[in-house]
């Protein structure tokens, strides 16, 4: 088993705001991976507004250009899911991967559960990696939603869960996907360690 921590992004427009968040939150994980050496892991950016240079091909890491934000539908969840679907077929991740979907403008915090936990999926059975509820109301039990801002599990899951209709929840999809998996092989965490800032129109981050 492999670990693929899937950074999402959309540079849409020449943003410096963007860039420059895009740009510190990726170093941030990084520099919390590297706290530990034995995790064996490979990052990935994927963009999905079509391949050009940008400043992502500067992070020494791979990247993946996709047009998925042309598809025809207001629902980024939607977007953002076939993007991470797109990296596990064209890079031939395999189904019992593990893989780490993270928002690219999101902060990892120092110290976080949920990379601590990453770091010994090896020496457990663990298959997901999740925070059920929303990032207003977040829950301590298996329920149909979830936060997908960061959020980890095998491949093999991930591959079966279907693009929703119209505007509906992304988030209620992958929690969804959680009921394939043996509840003894999803660890809760109870804090993501997460700085979100959902839309560039808030001003400040949450954690």
């Amino acid at each position: 088993m492999k670990i693929f921590v899937i950074v999402t992004a959309s540079m849409f427009s020449d943003c410096d705001v963007r860039k420059q968040e895009y740009t510190h939150a990726i170093l941030r994980l990084r520099e919390e991976l590297q706290k530990f050496p034995v995790l064996d892991y490979e990052m990935i950016i994927v963009e999905n507004n079509g391949y050009r240079p940008t400043f992502f091909d500067d992070f020494g890491c791979k990247v993946l250009y996709t047009n998925n934000n042309s598809l025809p539908t207001g629902n980024k969840g939607i977007k953002e899911l076939q993007d991470v679907k797109d990296c596990i077929q064209i890079l031939g991740i395999q189904p019992d991967d593990f893989v780490v979907k993270i928002t690219g403008r999101y902060v990892v915090d120092y110290d976080s559960e949920f990379i601590r936990t990453l770091d010994r999926i090896r020496e457990t059975e663990i298959e997901c990696i999740i925070r059920y509820g929303s990032f207003m109301k977040p829950a301590d039990y298996q329920m149909e939603d979830c936060i997908t801002g960061l959020i980890g599990m095998k491949s093999k899951y991930i591959f079966k869960i279907k693009l929703p209709d119209g505007n509906n929840p992304i988030e209620w999809d992958w929690a969804r996907a959680t009921y394939l998996i043996d509840p003894k092989k999803i660890h809760q965490v109870t804090k993501l360690g997460l700085s979100m800032r959902p839309s560039l129109d808030k001003e400040t981050y949450f954690l």
